[in-house]
């Protein structure tokens, strides 16, 4: 999915309609920021704004996801192509998501055996609770590893 293109056609469908960032967003109950970055191409509208963006532009969503408008006999092809990509741009977002979480939990673990090593080193007798968070940490850790390795 092409964000620059979905955010420049959203800024020309809004201007046609002589709504400002603000009235657009209004009518959609967000803030006028969220219909700038869309216009800027920085990110894309919830899916729930889709339908909504449609009935105020006058568009089918098939247009609105690709960025232009689509010929009645290609609609069919269209959607198909644009569904493709919708399904490739989120699991591009989850690797990110899950990266992200892979990489917070590799530092809370560490975060938890150098607390550990502490705990050890001065003799306190807590240490054994902290042995138990830094156990369960690292299982998830695990977990989160296989996940990534799953999905690549």
């Amino acid at each position: 999915m092409d964000q620059e293109k979905i955010g420049k056609f959203i800024a020309a469908l809004r201007k046609e309609q002589n709504l400002t960032q603000e009235k657009l967003a209004e009518k959609l109950g967000i803030t006028k920021n969220a219909v700038s970055r869309w216009e800027r191409g920085l990110g894309l509208m919830d899916i729930s704004l889709l339908k909504p963006l449609s009935k105020i532009f006058e568009v089918s969503i098939t247009e609105i996801l690709n960025g232009e408008r689509v010929n009645k006999n290609d609609v069919a092809t269209k959607s198909e192509e644009i569904l493709i990509k919708t399904i490739d741009y989120s699991k591009k977002k989850q690797k990110k998501i899950q990266l992200v979480t892979l990489i917070l939990g590799i530092i809370m673990c560490l975060l938890l055996c150098g607390l550990e090593a502490i705990l050890y080193i001065n003799n306190v007798n807590e240490k054994s609770s902290y042995l138990i968070f830094g156990m369960f940490f690292s299982l998830c850790i695990c977990g989160e590893i296989i996940l990534w390795i799953k999905t690549k």
